[in-house]
């Protein structure tokens, strides 16, 4: 596969926004770029820029990218959905551990504004249960054993979503639950036929008195 310098620089930005310490992924985006024949004022500063706080990395990435001719449309969401889907592909073509990979997403089950991933909380809350010695919730086959195969499982099955999940208490103390728009749509519409129905009821009541 050719190299691709904006597919490279979405990738390592998504990382970046990713990890709120994570700061040397861009300085080693920067040395791969050098590498590749860019070798503008600004790249390769950037390329030296390690131990730096995050946030020159970030003024210097943004100022190489722009002079290295790198458009970069996607907000700090979306180039973390471009990181997470070539996570998984790396995954499945055996680029990168499986479990390895999974902590790079475990993040994103405790974080409720950002981007979201299917399956995610239900396969880390199980992993968590596993590990203390106790029985999995959500995936039956899960052991300590094959473990890899699930996580492989996830990487396979993957979407990337940007609506948020809101906590909903189970009152279980066992397992955390989270209701998407679907769900709440659901709930709407059975509040207004109940309601609907309570005024039916009332009103038959009302005409069953005058009769």
């Amino acid at each position: 596969m050719s190299f691709d310098p904006l597919h490279s620089a979405q990738v390592a930005h998504g990382k970046f926004h990713l990890h709120p310490w994570e700061g040397q992924v861009l300085v080693d985006w920067a040395v791969s770029m050098v590498q590749h024949g860019f070798d503008q004022h600004e790249m390769v500063q950037l390329s030296e820029m390690e131990g730096k706080s995050r946030e020159l990395i970030h003024e210097a990435f943004l100022a190489a990218a722009e002079v290295a001719g790198i458009n970069l449309p996607f907000t700090d969401k979306g180039a973390i959905s471009t990181y997470l889907l070539d996570l998984r592909d790396r995954v499945l073509s055996n680029e990168i551990d499986a479990e390895a990979a999974f902590a790079q997403v475990r993040p994103l089950a405790y974080d409720t504004e950002g981007v979201q991933l299917t399956g995610l909380s239900e396969l880390d809350e199980d992993l968590n249960l596993v590990d203390s010695g106790e029985l999995p919730w959500h995936h039956a086959d899960l052991t300590s054993d094959n473990r890899d195969v699930l996580i492989r499982r996830f990487f396979r099955r993957m979407r990337v979503i940007g609506r948020r999940t809101v906590p909903a208490g189970s009152g279980s103390g066992r397992s955390r639950y989270y209701v998407d728009n679907e769900f709440s749509r659901y709930i709407e519409i059975m509040v207004i036929i109940y309601i609907g129905l309570l005024t039916v009821i009332y009103v038959l009541s009302l005409i069953a008195s005058f009769l």
